[in-house]
């Protein structure tokens, strides 16, 4: 039961083994050596054999599992052979044949496994019966047998290497039982050949991580933090998983300089997605019946399928972070929420999100259509439509007639020969332009040219604090009185944001 309820990151749709096609060089590698185990565990021993590399594959062998390897090695059965990568500096990295190492290295030396996670998985006791069927209760025998046993070494020189004969190797080696996810071989290989891109990627896995509340399963996060990348450098008319081939091609493409920028966008996307749908973002409903009954806003009463679902990530991928922070606004939360809902509760949109074909490029195309018809337009207005920002020249000639002071300092706004000319007078949004307020005579009032540059991105309060502003306010302070009537008649008509704010710091300036 305990395992049922455990959430993990559980990924629909996720890269498949048909998905991959090599895009690397023919390879030159050596014949296999013949070693003893003894020899290998000495060599881990001294520091020259990297067990657990960088890119920390979970050590996912059960206590049976590796009670069944110790048992053949015992019986005699031969090992498959075992991959090293030859680093520049000399040591070995396990390419293939971590778990079975780790297991072996584990019984033999418990304490020299320095990660405490993966010591307590770790089998320390074995029931083995010899040929006549007695217990061998000696683990100096076992372990003696495992070091005196034979092993088959591949070395494969780092040198020579790009990126995707790498992940051919890695591809190559782990067909087997639990062979490694493709973002695990990526993770290995990105370690040492862009690393900067591999340490973005597992920060923004942690913040998935902290946004749904999932446990990070195998690099599950690291692969969505990817496609994110590749989405909103690329675009998403095509299949994600065709762009992820080619490792070259990343490379070259995610410089230094690219991923701060990327970033950047990514930790915005996160927000959002947080402050509206929190850890059931990228979710659709779950299967149960009440939740087609369940009305769409009725958010917290819907259960749903507490995965991430791939087509749902990659759509709010790309559209997201093409809105502007105003844009994104503009409709409550609980509204969009809503109109979600009625998103996820629309057969035709749910076919082309899950299954299979998810990621194949004529779905792709009907589903962002339907996203954009059916939840964006609706909630955020057409995507490539540029926001109105700038106040009109008509509202400003307006307020200079009605309130001609700088609401930040009380100082009077010269009235030019030429009013049309409004370099030196700004227009302020009281409510946040970017919070989704509009530039409209309830939500404007003007000031100073460079008052307004000092307050810049402050808030009114913290604005006031500073020495500059208060010794401003005090010099024009004669000017306080008809600058709230002024305020007072224009309020009557056009209801203010902040109004009782305002007067009540322009009273208080009084006392200056």
């Amino acid at each position: 039961m305990k395992k049922k309820l455990k959430q993990v990151a559980e990924l629909e749709n996720q890269e498949q083994e048909s998905d991959f096609s090599a895009i690397s060089s023919k390879l030159d590698i050596k014949e296999p050596t013949k070693r003893k185990m003894k020899d290998v565990h000495r060599d881990f021993k001294e520091g020259n054999i990297i067990l657990q590399p960088e890119f920390q594959r979970d050590f996912i062998w059960t206590k049976n599992k590796q009670a069944e390897l110790i048992k053949s090695i015992w019986r005699g059965i031969p090992l498959p052979m075992f991959y090293f990568s030859v680093e520049r500096n000399g040591k070995f990295e396990v390419i293939d044949g971590q778990q079975r190492l780790t297991t072996i290295f584990g019984y033999i030396s418990s304490q020299l496994i320095k990660d405490r996670r993966i010591r307590d998985k770790l089998i320390k006791k074995i029931k083995i019966k010899d040929e006549n069927k007695n217990n061998i209760s000696r683990d100096d025998i076992i372990k003696r047998v495992l070091e005196d046993t034979n092993i088959y070494c591949v070395e494969i020189p780092e040198v020579g290497l790009n990126t995707n004969d790498k992940f051919e190797i890695f591809r190559s080696l782990n067909l087997g039982a639990t062979p490694l996810k493709f973002q695990e071989i990526r993770n290995a290989i990105f370690q040492k050949e862009i690393p900067h891109l591999n340490k973005s990627l597992k920060s923004g896995a942690q913040k998935i991580e902290r946004l749904t509340g999932m446990k990070n399963f195998r690099m599950t996060f690291e692969d969505l933090v990817l496609r994110f990348y590749i989405i909103n450098e690329k675009g998403y008319d095509k299949r994600v998983s065709d762009q992820l081939k080619n490792n070259v091609e990343l490379k070259n493409i995610f410089t230094e300089e690219k991923i701060k920028t990327i970033n950047s966008k990514f930790n915005r996307f996160i927000n959002y997605m947080n402050k509206v749908f929190g850890r059931k973002s990228f979710q659709t409903l779950s299967k149960i019946k009440e939740n087609k009954r369940l009305p769409d806003n009725k958010w917290e009463k819907h259960a749903f399928s507490a995965k991430i679902n791939q087509g749902l990530f990659h759509l709010f991928s790309y559209y997201i972070p093409k809105y502007s922070k105003h844009r994104l606004n503009k409709k409550s939360d609980k509204k969009i929420r809503e109109e979600f809902v009625k998103l996820l509760k629309n057969s035709r949109f749910l076919n082309l999100i899950t299954g299979s074909g998810t990621d194949s490029t004529k779905n792709i195309k009907k589903s962002s259509s339907l996203f954009e018809k059916l939840f964006l337009n609706v909630c955020f207005g057409d995507w490539y439509k540029i926001d109105k920002r700038n106040i009109p020249r008509e509202l400003k000639t307006t307020m200079i007639e009605n309130v001609p002071f700088c609401y930040l300092c009380y100082g009077k706004l010269k009235r030019i020969e030429h009013i049309e000319n409004f370099s030196d007078i700004h227009g302020e949004h009281i409510k946040s332009f970017k919070e989704g307020n509009k530039s409209t005579y309830r939500n404007i009032l003007l000031a100073h040219k460079k008052c307004n540059s000092e307050k810049s991105a402050k808030r009114l309060e913290d604005y006031r604090k500073q020495d500059k502003s208060i010794l401003k306010r005090k010099k024009n302070k004669q000017n306080i009185k008809e600058y709230i009537r002024c305020l007072k008649e224009w309020n009557t008509y056009y209801p203010l944001h902040a109004y009782k704010k305002l007067v009540k710091y322009a009273k208080r300036d009084k006392k200056l």
